[in-house]
């Protein structure tokens, strides 16, 4: 996981990132909110800490759009258009810093 003073590094625009707790993402994705720190901890759904303890976890919304797309079979996907808007927006931050 990248530490809050890292991510201030790479992104100078953070203001615009979007972080979900735990249970939030749980809600969305319509899972358990220990499925959620499963994921996070096997590496399958990137991750920050914000705290010393499991309540500090943050996931980017960005991250959770990356994961879905992951895990999506079948034909074209909504996400396609989406997850490359997020994706455009968080390398123009990363250029810019």
């Amino acid at each position: 996981m990248i530490s809050h003073s890292a991510l201030g590094r790479l992104l100078p625009g953070m203001e615009k990132i979007v972080c979900y707790k735990v249970k939030e993402v749980a809600e969305q994705l319509r899972c358990s909110p220990s499925n959620v720190y499963d994921l996070v901890r096997d590496g399958h759904l990137a991750a920050l800490r914000v705290g010393s303890t499991k309540r500090g976890i943050r996931i980017i919304g960005s991250d959770i759009l990356a994961f879905v797309k992951s895990r999506t079979t079948g034909g074209p996907s909504i996400l396609d258009r989406e997850f490359a808007a997020e994706t455009s927006l968080v390398e123009k931050l990363r250029s810019e810093g």
